[in-house]
């Protein structure tokens, strides 16, 4: 039998797994089985942008947070770019949020929120040994990938450079090249 589900107006992303279908609609984030049964549901801090699925976890990202919930419905871990910038003693005002990059590999989540002027901030959390690392990086991070155990990232500047840079997985750079 298959069970009809109403969604909101916008279903966002869609992932799955071996067993799961995770779906993005709106504010929240569902679970199905293979047979479309519904498993749960789970409200979001806000609008979905992305989400990817590590190893046994949910990494839902929004334009200014990112939120981990475990394949079985249960809060791992939510972030609030907010909660960052009164930790750094910056006022939210002071800020322009752009959602830009989103990367999910085995335990480690990787997201890059724009912040006004010419950088981003980094964020990777460890899921394993649930450390979070922030990191700002000179201009905006325009895609991101975990790879071979590091970090990847292009960023374009307002001076209209562009950079590849090749970090380790707490963000330190690496190394980095201009691209002509």
């Amino acid at each position: 039998m298959i069970h009809r589900k109403k969604f909101g107006s916008h279903i966002g992303y869609i992932e799955k797994t071996p067993g799961k279908i995770f779906v993005l609609s709106g504010r929240y984030v569902y679970a199905f089985d293979e047979d479309l049964n519904p498993l749960w549901k789970r409200l979001l801090p806000g609008k979905a942008d992305t989400a990817g699925f590590g190893n046994a976890y949910l990494a839902v990202k929004g334009s200014n947070w990112l939120y981990l919930i475990s394949e079985d419905g249960d809060s791992l871990f939510p972030w609030r770019l907010e909660d960052a910038v009164i930790r750094k003693t910056l006022t939210w005002r002071h800020r322009q949020i752009i959602p830009i990059a989103f990367a999910v590999s085995g335990d480690l989540t990787c997201s890059a929120f724009g912040l006004q002027g010419d950088s981003s901030l980094l964020l990777s959390y460890d899921n394993g040994s649930r450390s979070i690392t922030e990191k700002k990086l000179p201009g905006y991070v325009i895609a991101l990938e975990i790879f071979k155990g590091h970090l990847w990232c292009s960023t374009s500047r307002m001076d209209s450079l562009f950079f590849i840079y090749k970090l380790d997985l707490t963000g330190d750079v690496l190394d980095y090249r201009q691209l002509v």
